[in-house]
């Protein structure tokens, strides 16, 4: 059995779900987290609209792995990946590249402007320079609780 630490009950966020955001028009942040090994990644994007916070995420998974994954954590993998909610991608680990890519095309698929893009430096640093250089404001963000509990008590 997996026992975390828990910050957020899932049933508050769950409260706050919306079936469909139109982002179009929107200046938005990304949060990246990049995992070294066979964990999964994400790229998550947050706007804010009238006092309130607009968010999704793309999951980013081992493609070789999957099959694994979904029996071991008890989540159906495919079904996020057939809703385009999740990308298998790599063989044991993750392809940085795809998600370099994914975040690189952000504003074209999405028709929006991206203002930052925060990240966790843990495997990340390569891709923050990379981001960088392409012209984006990038800010790293220490997985602490000191540093994330404001925003996690914000969601």
């Amino acid at each position: 059995m997996w026992e975390t630490e828990s910050y957020v009950d899932v049933a508050d966020v769950q409260a706050g779900k919306v079936n469909k955001i139109n982002w179009e028009g929107r200046e938005v942040f990304l949060g990246l987290d990049l995992a070294m090994t066979n964990d999964n990644c994400a790229v998550a994007m947050a706007a804010e609209e009238s006092g309130e916070i607009l968010a999704d995420v793309i999951a980013f998974v081992p493609e070789d792995q999957v099959e694994e994954k979904s029996k071991v954590e008890k989540i159906d993998y495919q079904e996020f990946i057939q809703q385009m909610k999740c990308v298998a991608c790599g063989g044991q680990m993750v392809d940085y590249g795809v998600i370099e890519e994914t975040i690189l095309t952000i504003e074209e698929t999405y028709g929006v402007t991206v203002v930052g893009i925060s990240y966790d430096r843990y495997n990340c640093l390569s891709t923050a320079m990379k981001l960088e250089r392409e012209g984006y404001q990038t800010v790293e963000v220490r997985q602490h609780s000191s540093v994330l509990h404001p925003a996690t008590k914000l969601l």
